[in-house]
């Protein structure tokens, strides 16, 4: 402990001193505890990811506690500033601590994602749940930060006392006025627990078909093959219906349609779309037939029913289909080209009282 009633020069210099010694440590033992658990490996993997994301969160961390126990050296023979400093200490204090809190909820957030295959169904499951708990702790956190640093002011902490005794009519107001967020909130949140739909999963909504993009706690992004973003509010999700075509597994099975003329080869052009499939990297090797759904006037339409891994790869196979089993007709059947007949009657041109 420092001697009593130090002087102006004594008192700058220990707090000089003082200074020079947290920056010091600050910057050295983050490294140094880095160094030591790669070494010996504790805490492997989430410790070190700890350091390495909130290594300037706790950086400052350090410096404030460092700063406080300065004071608390200094109490004993200074006592006119300390008590406004270390108010201004205890909300940096507590905004440390929130920041380090954050950067290590998102360092688990990252370290879990690293782990997983948004290819497989079960992961996109455990993907979806962590970046939704991630969101949701990252704002309790802030929400708790910011509460307790405005209880640290005694006038709020009055206010708060005050607020208290009407919480019952004030949370009546708010759920009134915050009723089609929370309604959104709680859908979000009921959409991740049910596993109704994932991130990366191939949903169709509305007509639009597209991968999930994201899912927030209030609304759902979905990326069309134009990687267009489309938004929906999560209570869509809960309230209407839509198609997860990855639901169960990534395998996806659908059709495509061309018209050709009654004169089409069939079994020619079944032909080529089995060397068309078998060249295809798209094709999971499950499904691809040619059948004729309907007989129109003149055509015909064949449906081609084909199969892919994934519903990125299905439209390209599609794409690839109709564009192969088109330049086929063209260039070894032409009479498959759909033509429009015009039949014309025998008595045609003939005016009245001809012979």
């Amino acid at each position: 402990m420092l001697p009593d009633n130090l002087s102006t020069t004594q008192t700058a210099f220990v707090i000089v001193l003082g200074l020079v010694v947290i920056i010091v440590l600050s910057l050295m033992l983050v490294p140094g505890l880095r160094t030591v658990l790669k070494r010996t490996g504790f805490g492997h993997p989430y410790l070190l990811a700890f350091l390495e994301k909130g290594k300037y969160a706790a950086r400052a961390l350090i410096m404030i506690v460092g700063m406080q126990c300065l004071l608390w050296i200094l109490e004993a023979s200074d006592r006119s500033w300390p008590s406004i400093v270390q108010h201004v200490l205890t909300i940096l204090l507590i905004a440390a601590i929130t920041w380090f809190l954050c950067e290590v909820i998102v360092a688990t957030e990252e370290l879990l994602l690293s782990k997983i295959s948004w290819d497989e169904a079960g992961h996109r499951r455990f993907g979806t749940q962590v970046l939704l708990i991630r969101r949701v702790l990252l704002m309790v956190v802030i929400m708790v930060g910011i509460w307790m640093s405005l209880m640290t002011f005694p006038r709020v902490q009055s206010l708060g006392q005050a607020l208290l005794a009407s919480a019952g009519l004030l949370s009546i107001i708010a759920g009134l006025a915050a009723q089609t967020t929370l309604t959104n909130v709680f859908a979000g949140i009921q959409l991740v627990l049910t596993n109704a739909i994932r991130v990366d999963d191939f949903v169709s909504v509305d007509g639009e078909a597209g991968r999930v993009d994201d899912i927030t706690m209030t609304y759902v992004v979905i990326r069309p093959w134009d990687d267009r973003k489309v938004i929906y509010p999560a209570s869509y999700f809960i309230s209407h219906s839509f198609e997860n075509w990855t639901q169960i597994n990534d395998t996806i099975q659908g059709s495509t349609e061309i018209e050709v003329d009654w004169t089409a080869p069939l079994d020619d052009l079944r032909a080529e779309l089995k060397r068309v499939l078998s060249a295809s990297a798209s094709w999971d090797g499950r499904e691809g037939t040619i059948l004729v759904t309907e007989v129109m006037d003149g055509r015909i339409r064949l449906l081609i029913t084909l199969s892919a891994a994934s519903a990125s790869n299905l439209f390209a196979l599609k794409s690839e289909v109709r564009e192969a089993l088109v330049t086929y007709v063209v260039h070894h059947a032409p009479q498959a080209i759909p033509h429009t007949r015009h039949v014309v009657p025998s008595d045609y041109g003939k005016c009245d009282g001809a012979e």
